[in-house]
């Protein structure tokens, strides 16, 4: 069946284009996935060049954002015409032939395109988001299962932006391959910025914003260096939030459509957490103490002795309160107070020319990588003088993971003491 649409016309390089806009309903029912093109499955590698569909992040990403969001938006789909040799392009010019100069000069380009109807379309750039268009109206995804968000049959009846050209293989292959491999992805840090889907970022952001304070959060590393003024990064602030509403809440759904019902929960939850640390880790409290220009030299001066200025060590403080949390209970068998927990945190000496945290999270003056992590959370807890409600597996797996970290033979390794609880209560910094 013959179609005709409102079309502007362009050329780039030797290719011609055309840009419409067509009804989403329409654009799933005309549009093919590149693997549902008859034939597929017999093409060459060469000829099956687009890249298969990742259902996932369809279902768990795209899909429920275009049907939980009446805001939604995105860009142009490239597609292409296959069998489009009886297709058609008429300027307005031709058609009004009166109209002034003007206008004839501009109406050259703007017209009408008409498909005949044999056309095959297919998607060199956006099949993800034509695939979750098609979710996103049904409410279900490819084999009949429910998405999890409820249908969105108003989406049907709104407009995409879309590009057609004609195809030629080695042409179409060539704008394929450029899309797809030129486009630079976004960065974590970009993406942390700007993610409204990850649930996390969301409360990360908030965290970033009301409690430490936006300009001493580094958002484009993961590090900080040593001139940097920074009190943490906001990937590891992420890291950190993360493991804090995962250890109240069990392993949360970070896309799932579900929890933005939950989002103040969490936000509460997180915020209050890190309200506690930042008011009663003494460290904390002097780093945040000015977070405007004036405080700048006292991180820089803390960065340059101190561990707990560092987002590694940072990170593993706030796995142990967590852990120290949940796992920990006073000699009456009571849970420990908030207070308390960062009071005897408060005993341990950070300095990062302690020898202790050799080992642990330093190997001489560098700081150790995220596989240090597991032991350095132990390290913590054990130098604060908790005791784990299983203390004998607790120690058990502390020491193995201790001593695991020496080069030397088992043997050797057995005869490795591990380091006096007191040695990491000395004297935290002020």
């Amino acid at each position: 069946m013959s179609q005709t649409l409102f079309a502007i016309k362009g050329k780039l390089g030797v290719t011609d284009y055309y840009v419409v806009t067509m009804k989403a309903g329409e654009l799933v029912n005309q549009v093919r996935i590149p693997k549902d093109v008859p034939g597929w499955d017999n093409m060459n590698i060469e000829e099956r060049y687009p890249r298969h569909i990742n259902e996932n992040i369809v279902k768990k990403i795209i899909a429920p954002y275009l049907a939980n969001n009446n805001d939604r938006f995105f860009g142009s789909l490239l597609v292409t015409m296959i069998n489009a040799e009886d297709s058609a392009f008429e300027p307005l010019g031709d058609m009004a032939s009166k109209l002034p100069l003007a206008y004839r000069l501009s109406a050259k380009n703007a017209g009408f395109l008409t498909l005949s109807g044999g056309e095959v379309l297919v998607p060199l750039d956006g099949q993800h988001r034509l695939r979750a268009i098609k979710y996103a109206i049904d409410g279900k995804d490819g084999d009949g299962r429910d998405l999890g968000c409820p249908a969105c049959p108003d989406l049907a009846e709104e407009d995409v932006v879309v590009i057609l050209f004609q195809f030629e293989p080695n042409i179409a292959k060539k704008i394929f391959m450029k899309v797809n491999r030129c486009a630079k992805p976004t960065t974590q840090s970009e993406n942390l910025i700007t993610d409204d889907d990850d649930i996390v970022a969301v409360i990360t952001r908030e965290v970033a914003n009301k409690v430490i304070g936006a300009r001493v959060v580094h958002y484009t590393s993961s590090s900080l260096s040593n001139r940097d003024r920074e009190f943490t990064t906001l990937a590891s602030l992420y890291n950190c939030t993360e493991h804090i509403l995962n250890s109240f809440y069990g392993k949360i759904d970070k896309h799932g459509p579900g929890e933005n019902g939950k989002k103040k929960m969490y936000t509460d939850c997180a915020i209050q957490v890190w309200e506690t640390l930042t008011e009663g880790i003494r460290h904390f409290q002097a780093a945040l103490a000015d977070t405007e220009e004036t405080g700048d030299d006292r991180r820089r001066k803390q960065r340059q002795e101190s561990l707990l200025s560092k987002p590694i060590a940072q990170f593993c403080l706030v796995q142990a309160f967590m852990q120290i949390k949940k796992n920990c209970r006073s000699d009456d068998g009571k849970k420990l107070k908030d207070s308390d927990i960062c009071k005897a945190l408060n005993t341990i000496d950070w300095d990062m020319q302690n020898p202790v945290w050799q080992h642990i999270l330093m190997n001489g003056k560098k700081i150790l990588s995220k596989g240090a992590i597991p032991l350095a959370v132990d390290a913590i807890i054990y130098f604060a003088g908790f005791k784990m409600q299983d203390e004998e597996k607790f120690m058990h797996g502390f020491e193995k993971k201790y001593r695991g970290n020496f080069l030397q033979t088992e043997d050797e390794q057995a005869k490795i003491q591990l380091p006096e609880r007191s040695a990491g209560r000395i004297k935290c910094l002020n």
